[in-house]
């Protein structure tokens, strides 16, 4: 008891002032204290990696609904992130600099200080020798993940707010307040600190965990080096290398925090080290797709191979700790997996079982290729049959159509949801679709207002008609009489494919040639049942030659990355970095017509509302009160 008094005193004390600034400990003999031995180091060795954001969480993880992937509706009545969770305000075109939604510099809003959280890490820094108890080895191990921690929050700053102060140490207790007003440093310096504080951390980092009971969710040198590629793919890409609208942006130093111009080398450098991360996760992890029959604990041979497709994208996500998890998070699914399953039987629809208010868009259900593998803009057989521009249209399933694995047949279902690639049964659940659960028979989906998952009474509903089953692990369930058995997983923070996709897209950049490029995207679409690019695209698409063309690849390649990783919180940083967000943002959620009681007015596609993005939103906002205090800070761009 005395040690938990403490530490929460300690706690209180590291925490008190939210000012980015105060980088000076509070408590010095407080802060001794803390470091007198092994136990209490590693307690504040386990306060630095408290402070990174749960991915899971779509209050404190901007990229799960601050873009247009997943809508959360204001009318349901039990919601645990309600239909106005902080980032989806930012999807609204409110966030502000008054008081900022997801503020990260300062805290608040949904976010976390990671100002403070630096500190923290760098006052672990300074005092992790204290301990006579520790050994030489541990201590260079947990000195590497605090290191690599504090570049990881430097990171996170950089990717929303762009320039940043490099805080590599904390300020003396005599600072004056000229040295406390920092500024903030150019793109390129705070690039090149975070990666020399990444590879300064690798030298005592394991290559992998060997106890997953007591250890899973640290940081090993695949994942160090998985956040070095995919740092210096970020300095590579549209959004800082050469991005006209912030490079007149100077401080009052008169230094240039922006690029002037773009850089092809960076594309090359990312290349470099893209290789390096996949190949250290291949040695050291022994990381590679996720196989379900060579995963799962169900019996794989009793399974269809076109059911088994579709739970491959599905357990890749939620198998806990499965091959493919480079990093994984530690934080509960819990919650996040009951506002995703749907109600599947009349009992979960009365007890209220599942909440399946984590509502996919319809723009992610038109994203996915068809089951020939390309765009259903582009596919041949769309195209002629004039699918693609009735794609909304219901039509009566044909029993003979043996290229439905997740759709009921003998019923209505709009063009959209046939002859669909398995990622998409596998991400989406809809009116008439199949939900595999445990070891049971397949459920069907029954979204009408007098179905289980319907909008009955406007309680724990889906405002659009889809349903993150991507999320949804196939052990999670209800148990009687109200109760839910959740199977947490590890949430991935990165994983194989995505690292597979931006090496495709960097080598794309690099002019790399045509197979080199596609070797990568190939393993991905193989996993998912799909020919190669070159192939697809030759058979299948109205434009053959598109993957002949730089532009053609990276259209096709940004649109894997989409598909592969809907629903993880990929597609925000993605579009963002590609500078295309304004793009996608710009136009209306769609829905289905959910009130309809009947299934062909139910499958009308109506406006749900129109999201905001302006040019400005692409960094956020400081504070003002924050600028107030130092006015070193210069504003970014229209706020």
């Amino acid at each position: 008891m005395k040690k938990i008094i403490f530490l929460t005193t300690l706690l209180i004390s590291l925490s008190c002032n939210k000012d980015y600034l105060d980088v000076v400990p509070d408590n010095v003999t407080t802060i001794a204290d803390a470091f007198q031995n092994r136990n209490y180091t590693m307690n504040y060795l386990y306060t630095c990696y408290s402070y990174l954001p749960e991915v899971s969480n779509p209050d404190q993880n901007p990229a799960l609904v601050a873009g247009e992937e997943i809508y959360y509706d204001d009318q349901s009545v039990r919601v645990k992130y309600p239909g106005n969770v902080n980032p989806q305000k930012i999807s609204r075109g409110l966030q502000n600099s008054t008081s900022p939604y997801s503020n990260y510099w300062d805290g608040g809003s949904g976010g976390k200080s990671l100002w403070e959280a630096i500190r923290i890490c760098n006052t672990f820094l300074e005092n992790v020798d204290r301990p006579t108890d520790l050994d030489e080895s541990e201590r260079n191990r947990w000195i590497s993940e605090v290191t690599f921690l504090k570049a990881y929050y430097h990171y996170y700053l950089f990717q929303l707010y762009g320039p940043i102060p490099i805080m590599d140490t904390n300020l003396p207790l005599n600072a004056n307040s000229e040295e406390v007003r920092v500024y903030r440093e150019p793109v390129d310096e705070v690039v090149d600190y975070i990666v020399s504080k990444i590879d300064e951390s690798l030298e005592y980092l394991p290559n992998n965990i060997t106890s997953a009971i007591n250890e899973m969710g640290r940081i090993t040198k695949p994942i160090a080096l998985a956040l070095k590629a995919k740092t210096l793919t970020l300095a590579a890409s549209p959004l800082f290398n050469g991005n006209p609208d912030v490079a007149h942006l100077q401080d009052g130093r008169g230094i240039s925090l922006f690029p002037s111009g773009e850089d092809p080398t960076k594309w090359t450098r990312a290349q470099v080290a893209l290789k390096e991360a996949i190949d250290a996760a291949h040695e050291y992890s022994n990381a590679r797709l996720f196989d379900y029959r060579e995963n799962s604990l169900l019996d794989s041979e009793s399974l269809s191979d076109s059911v088994l497709l579709v739970l491959n994208i599905r357990q890749a996500i939620c198998e806990r700790w499965n091959s493919e998890i480079i990093w994984g998070s530690t934080e509960s699914t819990r919650q996040i997996q009951i506002n995703s399953a749907a109600k599947l039987t009349s009992s979960e629809r009365i007890n209220g079982s599942f909440a399946q208010f984590h509502s996919p868009t319809m723009r992610i259900a038109e994203q996915f290729y068809s089951r020939n593998g390309v765009p259903i803009g582009e596919d041949r057989e769309w195209v002629e049959n004039n699918w693609y521009a009735n794609r909304f249209t219901s039509r009566l399933n044909n029993p003979e159509d043996n290229h439905q694995p997740y759709l009921k047949v003998n019923d209505y279902s709009p063009i959209l949801h046939f002859n669909r690639e398995s990622r998409f049964y596998g991400t989406l659940g809809f009116h008439n679709g199949l939900w595999i659960r445990s070891e049971e028979e397949p459920y069907v989906l029954n979204g009408l207002v007098s179905g289980n998952a319907g909008p009955y009474q406007n309680e724990d509903f889906s405002a659009t008609g889809y349903y993150s089953k991507k999320l949804v692990s196939i052990y999670t369930k209800p148990e009687a009489p109200y109760g839910i058995i959740t199977e947490d997983y590890s949430f991935p923070r990165i994983r194989l494919a995505d690292l597979y996709l931006l090496y495709a897209e960097v080598l794309n950049e690099v002019g790399a040639p045509e197979g080199e490029i596609f070797e990568y995207v190939d393993k991905v679409r193989e996993r998912a049942g799909l020919e190669g690019v070159v192939d697809s695209w030759s058979m299948y698409s109205v434009n053959p030659s598109k993957y002949t063309s730089q532009q053609g690849r990276r259209e096709i390649i940004h649109q894997e990355r989409l598909i592969e990783l809907a629903l993880e919180g990929q597609r925000y940083w993605d579009l963002r970095r590609w500078k295309k967000l304004s793009d996608q943002m710009n136009n209306p959620i769609w829905k289905w017509n959910i009130y309809d009681e009947t299934v062909t007015g139910y499958f009308d596609r109506v406006a749900l509302e129109f999201r905001v993005f302006q040019a400005k939103d692409y960094f956020w906002p400081i504070k003002l009160s924050s600028i107030d205090v130092n006015n070193n800070l210069i504003q970014n761009p229209g706020w």
